[in-house]
């Protein structure tokens, strides 16, 4: 532990090397008292108001009891040194009411339990009737959210540091596989224009350890450029723009060409199509000429 005026250093040096929820007793110098015990949390010792004070030459008793307390501005006698427990509920924001802490024995541990979607830093200590150590080195913090977590149907999940262990309220951009693109809300595309992402790309907000994707899904990429078709009629091709995957276009040849198929939108590309020429028939008010069998028949 840290040095502590007027503690035995001798004593302090015995101190060192304890595990966490160890207690190393404090001893102080001639003429001095100690007022707790020193208890090692996580690497770091909980020292809170113990000290060593100024006492009587007649060691640890009644009288020095009585001197420490006017020393202290108490009343009243305190308890033994490192015995005082701890009257008051401690509070942690984020955490459950820690009510059955109180009145904790000098010693003892205050085990804090956060809410949802928070985790914990530490626990609390009672040293001597103060609880140690105090918030911010305590705390509930919220949840982080990893890419494992991060699922929506034919999307591609970065499993970098883009968008693993993203604090509550971040977030993580990805983009759907080959043949999709992201659909969002009204809400969210108006969202994503604000920010800067990129048309097509969804986004997912992290909050208290959950992925928020209501919203957004991965569809079929429709087809938003115009067919290219020589022969075509261009203002029926105009119409084509956005068509939806595995749906057809009903667009027109220019006169004496048809189509040589639908044209079919597939994942965001057109199907190939082409404009052929009309085939000539027969003409309009012909009549096939009658062949005669030789013996004067016509043939029909």
């Amino acid at each position: 532990p840290e040095e502590l005026p007027n503690a035995d250093i001798p004593s302090l040096q015995k101190c060192v090397g304890f595990i966490s929820g160890g207690i190393c007793s404090l001893q102080c110098r001639p003429g001095f008292l100690p007022t707790g015990i020193l208890i090692c949390s996580l690497g770091q010792w909980l020292t809170g108001a113990v000290r060593c004070v100024a006492s009587n030459s007649s060691g640890v008793g009644a009288s020095s009891s009585e001197t420490l307390a006017r020393r202290l501005g108490l009343s009243e006698a305190p308890a033994p040194p490192g015995r005082r427990s701890c009257p008051t509920t401690p509070g942690v924001p984020k955490s459950k009411i820690l009510g059955a802490c109180k009145d904790r024995q000098s010693g003892e541990i205050c085990p804090v339990e956060c809410l949802p979607g928070h985790r914990k830093t530490g626990d609390l200590w009672c040293i001597d009737g103060a609880w140690a150590p105090a918030t911010p080195i305590v705390q509930c913090e919220p949840l982080p959210c990893y890419s494992v977590d991060l699922f929506l149907t034919n999307a591609v999940i970065p499993s970098d540091s883009s968008c693993n262990e993203i604090p509550s309220a971040g977030i993580c951009t990805f983009k759907c596989e080959e043949g999709y693109q992201c659909a969002a809300a009204p809400a969210l595309q108006q969202f994503g224009e604000v920010v800067g992402f990129s048309r097509g790309v969804c986004a997912a907000k992290c909050s208290l350890g959950s992925w928020n994707v209501s919203g957004l899904a991965c569809t079929k990429r429709p087809c938003e450029v115009k067919p290219s078709i020589d022969f075509a009629d261009i203002s029926t091709l105009e119409i084509c723009r956005g068509t939806p995957s595995e749906q057809n276009c009903p667009f027109s040849c220019l006169p004496g060409f048809h189509a040589s198929a639908a044209l079919v939108c597939t994942d965001g590309t057109w199907g190939v199509v082409t404009c052929l020429p009309d085939l000539c028939g027969t003409f309009s008010g012909y009549v096939p000429p009658q062949s005669s069998d030789g013996n004067g028949t016509v043939g029909s």
